[in-house]
């Protein structure tokens, strides 16, 4: 049962962590967990599989919207941020707004409003600050680009993913592999598609190996660019899915779980 002065405490106090654009981080141990989507069964049973006293942990965005428990999911990221915070990353997605650009379906205030009443716009507000505060993308052990769309299809710098601007930030969050070369807008209305030219582009520019990524639906994971491109998806519920994964990482070693 959610309790509303647990919830905003735990909103409160989780503000004050402010992650960077891009982060750089060194691990031997990482799990890496995908799309949410409030599904908090799956959640739960893929955290049963993690101690996260000897790993971190990664999220590559959308926590809500879709699913029926997206305040408990919401309640459950908060406590691990707040109770490993140099082991907790927390990426944002395209349902993490950026600059205003709607999603559909978007009913994380209807499930507000349902559990806090007259309560409820203020507490989104602070939703709506915490995602400003979550990271981009990060680069894990110099290899692995972690991200929940996709890379940009323009060259850029180091410095723009560390400041980025809208349109980094907007492809950041919708971008999606195709295999094919160069780009093709988006058919969800925002983003492109980008091709294994641009992959190998990116990963060769940064000395990078792979990258990390959601923000598609599959039966866990799915790969593509000859294997340059991983996507990991993690909730089951709001698709039917009948199985659905997450990433241990163990040095340069990847490793697929299935729930």
């Amino acid at each position: 049962m959610i309790n509303l002065d647990k919830f905003f405490d735990l909103l409160e106090n989780v503000l004050k962590i402010k992650q960077k654009p891009l982060e750089f981080l060194e691990f031997e141990s990482v799990y890496v967990i995908g799309d949410i989507h409030g599904d908090f069964q799956t959640f739960s049973k893929i955290l049963s599989k993690i101690d996260l006293k000897n790993s971190a942990l990664i999220f590559l965005g959308d926590y809500g919207d879709r699913g029926n428990e997206q305040i408990e999911v919401y309640q459950k990221i908060f406590e691990l941020k707040l109770n490993f915070e140099e082991r907790v990353f927390l990426l944002r997605g395209n349902h993490e707004f950026v600059d205003e650009v709607d999603v559909y379906p978007h009913d994380l205030p209807f499930h507000l409003s349902s559990y806090f009443g007259e309560n409820y716009e203020e507490i989104y507000f602070k939703i709506r600050k915490f995602w400003e505060n979550l990271s981009f993308s990060i680069i894990l052990n110099e290899k692995f680009f972690l991200v929940h769309g996709g890379i940009p299809v323009e060259k850029i710098s180091i410095d723009l993913l560390e400041n980025p601007i809208f349109r980094i930030k907007a492809q950041l969050v919708w971008n999606d592999p195709f295999e094919g070369f160069g780009y093709l807008n988006s058919p969800r209305g925002m983003g492109y598609l980008f091709g294994i030219d641009i992959t190998e582009s990116f990963l060769s520019q940064f000395n990078l190996e792979k990258i990390i990524r959601g923000h598609e639906v599959c039966n866990g994971f799915k790969e593509n660019h000859k294997g340059k491109v991983l996507t990991v998806f993690s909730s089951k519920f709001p698709y039917n899915l009948q199985k659905v994964g997450f990433l241990e990482i163990l040095k340069e070693k990847l490793i697929k779980r299935y729930i």
